[in-house]
């Protein structure tokens, strides 16, 4: 199966305020002359302490923005950015029968898009705004695997009902305050395998140009995830992660698969009667990782 998304909302993408490819391309040519503080034309008008527009002097790059006058114009995330997915889905029931039924699924998914989150508000639902819009000339270097996305899932579910009280297999002609205790049981379970989300690459101490989002990294060559869960050593290479020069982009992408949290396992087993749920298992999960990681 596949969708595409278009006119989705960009997270933390409505700026209006920031240079265009061609003054971004003068400052990083000579970005001593556009970070030196000249005459702030502005003095005297705008009287706010906090305002960095106050001042009797101000950076040159400020006074070619389109607003000038503004530290910051910012819209409503605007609906710019678009998606895409494509699934093999593959799934197998045995409907109630015998008193058993069960039901076996399986995706194997990929999902690109341009902004996983359509706002900072939204980002308790999962996902980050922080690493968003390199360029804001080019929203294109956004695209990567979406953040939410998990390559492959497997989940298996059962219902078995046993066999054992009135009118059932053992037990059919039981006594029915017997039945009230030993009939009526039956056991569920659920399994869920998947790989794990991608990793989301921050860069700390990065210089980006101004009015732009923050640097990514580059890399080098191909990250690896380290075995085990040790916070403090998660890649086994981190060497091939570097700092970018100043003023440039990174290569990175936004979200990294191959480097990948560790695939995830849970389970849940019941023993239930009459709607009472009596858990006879333990809801156990396996490794889990962080999503955010700064090389």
């Amino acid at each position: 199966m596949g969708k595409k998304g278009t006119h989705l909302y960009f997270g933390n993408a409505g700026s209006m305020n920031y240079l265009t490819s061609a003054q971004a391309a003068a400052f990083v040519n000579d970005p001593g002359h556009y970070n030196e503080y000249v005459a702030n034309p502005f003095a005297g008008i705008i009287t706010d302490p906090n305002s960095p527009l106050s001042p009797p002097t101000v950076q040159r790059w400020q006074l070619i923005l389109p607003f000038p006058q503004f530290s910051g114009v910012t819209a409503t995330d605007p609906p710019w950015a678009n998606s895409i997915y494509h699934a093999f889905q593959l799934r197998a029931e045995k409907r109630l029968s015998n008193g058993l039924q069960f039901l076996f699924t399986y995706t194997n998914q990929k999902s690109i898009d341009d902004s996983s989150v359509g706002g900072g508000g939204l980002t308790w639902l999962g996902g980050s705004v922080d690493n968003v819009v390199q360029d804001p000339n080019n929203r294109k270097l956004d695209r990567s695997l979406s953040q939410f996305d998990i390559s492959q899932i497997l989940q298996f579910s059962y219902v078995y009902q046993l066999p054992v009280g009135r009118g059932k297999r053992f037990g059919r002609n039981m006594n029915p305050v017997v039945n009230a205790f030993i009939g009526g049981w039956q056991t569920n379970g659920i399994w869920r395998f998947d790989t794990g989300q991608p990793v989301i690459l921050d860069l700390s101490g990065g210089q980006s140009i101004p009015t732009y989002g923050p640097q990514r990294p580059n890399l080098t060559g191909t990250l690896k995830r380290a075995s085990g869960l040790n916070l403090n050593q998660y890649f086994a290479n981190p060497e091939v992660a570097t700092m970018p020069d100043p003023y440039t982009f990174g290569n990175a992408p936004k979200s990294c698969r191959i480097c990948a949290c560790p695939a995830r396992g849970r389970e849940r087993c019941l023993f239930s009667r009459n709607s009472v749920l009596q858990q006879c298992g333990k809801v156990r999960d396996w490794n889990f990782a962080p999503r955010h990681i700064t090389p």
